[in-house]
């Protein structure tokens, strides 16, 4: 059976959400005023010296040059607090505390480009929770703040895939899959992988529901093989679980279900894994 392999907890796990809230914004806020600090005695003394005929253009371009490798420290900084931040979902596999911590947020957040994307993960949280209705709110509502970026259209278009498997709605999975394979030959680097990742996760689910087993089985093995986060093993889990059953093959599919439902913490198809065991 598939494991995840190397995967950590957020630093967030044994939080409850007031606590991770109060966390995320002391490191990203003093994170920002340190390297503002930063850029600015970075700065400073060339632009003093060099205003003064002190020293050349040059003396005066290398402070330049100091103080946007310390925007760009600051950049990698906030991406790695973010990324603990969304992993209380995607590694410790709980997304009702992402909600509850991400609506308690949304208070602290003033900037438009802050509030958009944090609405999207809580959209995202909401979707693992099983709760359409609220994931596809939060969506809209991200999106009347701030236009969508690629990575941002990336996210939304795996959230609405991910509500419209809940619904069982396969049509509208096949449109938003094709959306994705063709978005792909547009897209380069990172972005390009994630639109066929995430077109290869629906095409998972899609397959089961058809019932073309040699089809699934595939697209399973190759899902598995670049999946990273415990999310993503659990959820593959659980479908590799309806795989075994449409074969008949009952008792691995307990084994699966079982498993998913160990992995999946709080997210619908752990409940759903749940309830299979309880009836079977």
């Amino acid at each position: 059976m598939q494991t995840p392999q190397d995967v950590q907890h957020s630093s967030y796990v044994n939080m409850t959400p007031n606590e991770c809230v109060t966390r995320y914004l002391n490191r990203t806020l003093f994170t920002k005023a340190l390297c503002a600090v930063a850029a600015v005695a970075l700065m400073f003394p060339p632009m003093w010296a060099w205003s003064n005929d002190k020293v050349g253009f040059e003396g005066f371009a290398l402070g330049l040059a100091l103080a946007c490798a310390v925007a760009l420290v600051e950049v990698i900084l906030l991406s790695r607090w973010l990324l603990d931040f969304e992993c209380i979902m995607m590694n410790d596999c709980d997304p009702v505390k992402m909600y509850q911590a991400e609506s308690l947020l949304d208070g602290h957040l003033k900037l438009k480009n802050e509030r958009a994307t944090h609405l999207l993960i809580g959209a995202q949280a909401a979707m693992l929770m099983g709760d359409v209705g609220r994931a596809e709110h939060l969506m809209r509502s991200s999106v009347s703040l701030k236009a969508p970026n690629a990575s941002s259209r990336l996210l939304i278009t795996s959230i609405e895939t991910g509500c419209a498997v809940i619904k069982q709605d396969w049509l509208t999975v096949q449109a938003l899959r094709d959306d994705l394979n063709n978005r792909s030959q547009t897209l380069r680097g990172a972005l390009c992988n994630s639109a066929e990742l995430q077109a290869l996760y629906a095409c998972v689910p899609l397959a089961i529901a058809q019932g073309n087993v040699l089809l699934a089985e595939t697209l399973l093995g190759q899902s598995f093989t670049r999946a990273i986060f415990v999310e993503q093993f659990a959820s593959l889990t659980y479908h590799q679980a309806e795989l075994e059953e449409l074969k008949g093959n009952l008792a691995e599919a307990r084994a699966c279900y079982e498993r998913a439902a160990s992995l999946g913490g709080t997210c619908h198809f752990a409940r759903s894994a749940a309830n299979w065991l309880a009836t079977h």
